[in-house]
């Protein structure tokens, strides 16, 4: 080949991959439905070589008039074009390469630099070197710089059909040998206890990637149950970051302790540790510490870093994503627990929620994360005063719904009604490969945050009546505790 083409004049710190354009352009040249696809793909402004990008305006124009590739008329319309450079990258490469999609990417990628070369990060530094300039500004700037390149990453989705197959195809050899299931750590909601034979009630459960969420009107032990799911990943290894932001990170290890202990038949009675007061008070306190510093090194606990109200942050859920982003990368965590997510929001407006769910979404995916997501419910949102949780209380945007491959609504009966507070009922709202709506009473113990059996109930779908006779029938025992409207499985 007589030479190189020489890069893009006034691109001098640039550094573009000559070869990369050439596999593409000879792949264009010797194949016909290759040139058709890629001319659309990769127009002439994307390709940073000139006589490069000569040559795609002529592939462009032969593509438009639906004739074959020749280089005399090429010359005739397009004198500025090489042909004879065309026809040594030919020779060299007379066959379409089985991994081009490689390169077209590559062409790609040296576009996406050139093009912030030229504009945001010329952009940028110019405000940096001007002394006057507005850090507002320099933010913005530099915020957009990262936003130019998740274009191109958003761009390559279409995946190989072999990749596909062959993860398949692990997917089911894994579910083959007992690895496609991952429970919650509460046999409770876990497995059906009080029915054999059956297959365990959650599938696939706590996934890596997916996403839960559970719901309830305050107080109705979302928390709870959320760290009550925490212990139960702790337990099989699996590092859990925790979003302290309803109770805080030293309120929830104290809550993990006490689990823990009850789960070994050990009495601690959260009372007696927030009084300070009790029989036995002290040796529970030592017991509370012993097990919180056993646990401590498997759940790391974060803040909420998310200010609220300064006009410079104002609109920046983006950022605070990114944040929950390298918290993920940096503590290797396999699960995200997050009470309440919403707290990592600056932006409320409808549109802006929806837009940060499906990015929390894509971020447990890409890091094969599975987020534990706390949200409320709209109290009475089904039209009267029932209280038990239902989907379409999902307060705000219904992209929670879409997001949610298992929803669970948590409620305490004695919560709303003066009966003995030893239930909770966790009603499976949805999940995307097992049946729902499932309710599952299950055995509590507020004083030692100890859950025990639980059983399955019939399953029925709160009312809008919302009168005060169905709210006692509900909550005068319900259930297989007899006394108020049954539910029955849908």
């Amino acid at each position: 080949m007589n030479r190189p083409p020489a890069p893009r004049g006034g691109e001098r710190t640039l550094k573009i991959d000559v070869h990369t354009e050439q596999v593409v352009l000879a792949a264009m040249l010797v194949d016909a439905s290759t040139r058709r696809r890629l001319v659309r793909v990769l127009p002439p402004e994307r390709w940073q070589v000139p006589e490069h990008r000569a040559a795609v305006v002529a592939l462009a124009e032969i593509d438009r008039r639906k004739v074959a590739y020749d280089p005399a008329a090429v010359k005739r319309l397009f004198p500025d074009v090489d042909v004879d450079y065309l026809a040594q990258l030919t020779a060299v490469r007379p066959d379409v390469p089985v991994d081009l999609a490689h390169y077209v990417e590559g062409v790609r990628w040296d576009a996406l630099r050139a093009e912030a070369m030229r504009g945001p990060i010329a952009d940028l530094i110019a405000a940096l070197v001007d002394p006057q300039s507005d850090p507002a500004k320099v933010k913005s700037l530099a915020r957009g710089i990262g936003q130019t390149f998740d274009a191109w990453r958003d761009d390559a989705r279409i995946l190989d059909p072999e990749d596909v197959y062959a993860q398949m195809c692990a997917e089911l050899d894994a579910r083959l040998e007992g690895h496609g299931l991952y429970p919650y750590g509460l046999d409770a909601i876990d497995v059906y206890q009080d029915e054999d034979g059956l297959p365990p009630r959650l599938i696939p459960g706590m996934k890596p990637g997916k996403i839960t969420i559970v719901t309830g009107t305050p107080g109705s032990g979302k928390s709870t149950l959320a760290c009550r799911i925490a212990l139960g990943q702790i337990r099989r290894k699996r590092r859990v970051l925790y979003g302290a932001w309803e109770m805080t990170g030293p309120e929830s290890l104290e809550l993990l302790a006490v689990m823990s202990l009850a789960e070994q038949g050990e009495r601690v009675s959260r009372k007696a540790l927030q009084t300070g007061k009790g029989t036995g008070v002290e040796e529970m306190m030592a017991a509370v510490k012993a097990r919180a510093k056993q646990i401590a090194p498997f759940c790391r606990f974060v803040r909420n870093p998310f200010q609220r109200g300064q006009a410079e942050d104002k609109k920046s859920n983006d950022r605070n994503l990114d944040i929950i982003q390298h918290l993920i990368e940096e503590v290797g965590a396999d699960v995200l627990i997050a009470d309440l997510w919403e707290r990592c929001l600056v932006d409320e407006e409808m549109d802006a929620v929806k837009r940060a769910l499906f990015d929390q979404q894509k971020i447990c995916e890409e890091t094969k994360c599975h987020g534990v997501l706390l949200h409320q419910q709209r109290k009475g949102a089904a039209g009267g005063a029932d209280p038990r949780p239902t989907a379409a209380a999902l307060r705000g945007t219904g992209a929670w719904w879409d997001i949610g491959d298992t929803i669970l609504g948590c409620f305490r009966p004695g919560q709303w009604k003066a009966v003995p507070d030893d239930l909770v009922v966790v009603d499976v709202l949805k999940q995307r490969w097992a049946p729902w709506p499932l309710s599952i009473e299950v055995e509590f113990d507020p004083d030692r945050a100890w859950f025990g059996k639980g059983t399955s109930v019939p399953y029925d779908q709160p009312g809008g009546g919302g009168g005060s006779d169905e709210m006692d029938g509900f909550l005068s025992g319900g259930g297989k505790r007899g006394g108020g409207k049954r539910r029955h499985h849908g």
